[in-house]
């Protein structure tokens, strides 16, 4: 009985190593969703993504230039008291973009893959529409996730 246990328990071990992988990730998974909940967050559809504010002049000139990276399900959210066209520039970007713009609760429009630009960036990117928030994200996000303008967000700061 020993012997049929010991050969089946280098059957055993590996499995169970498996397992607890797998299980692994699928706790890791909720704990990040969890984190994303319990600050500043969107969600747009089922797609809850971690935010950071800018809602001050120097935070919104500043955006994301100069980072090196954006987490995967994270993004920066600018919030205006107004609602105006807005346009955006990819100034000191080292990597690309989508950027959702808002109006109240809804996209609007979203503008996709923009490629990062240096300190005196040529392209500039704008709403078409009146908006009192812009969201960025990282490049093939909103394709991937299958957000879509008329998509409702639901925002949590």
């Amino acid at each position: 009985m020993v012997k049929i246990i010991l050969r089946h328990l280098k059957f055993i071990i590996p499995l169970v190593i498996i397992l607890s992988f797998f299980g692994g990730l699928q706790y890791k998974k909720s704990v990040r969703i969890e984190e994303a909940l319990a600050g500043p967050h969107v969600k747009i559809n089922k797609t809850v993504i971690a935010v950071e504010v800018a809602d001050s002049p120097g935070e919104q000139y500043r955006g994301l230039s100069n980072r090196k990276s954006l987490n995967k399900h994270q993004g920066m959210l600018f919030v205006f008291n107004n609602q105006i066209q807005r346009v955006f520039v990819m100034r000191e970007m080292n990597f690309p973009l989508d950027i959702l713009w808002i109006k109240d609760g809804e996209i609007v429009k979203i503008s996709e893959n923009l490629p990062p630009e240096g300190k005196n960036p040529e392209n500039s990117y704008g709403s078409e529409y009146e908006v009192n928030h812009v969201l960025e994200l990282n490049a093939g996000f909103s394709r991937k996730n299958k957000i879509e303008t008329g998509d409702k967000i639901e925002i949590n700061i």
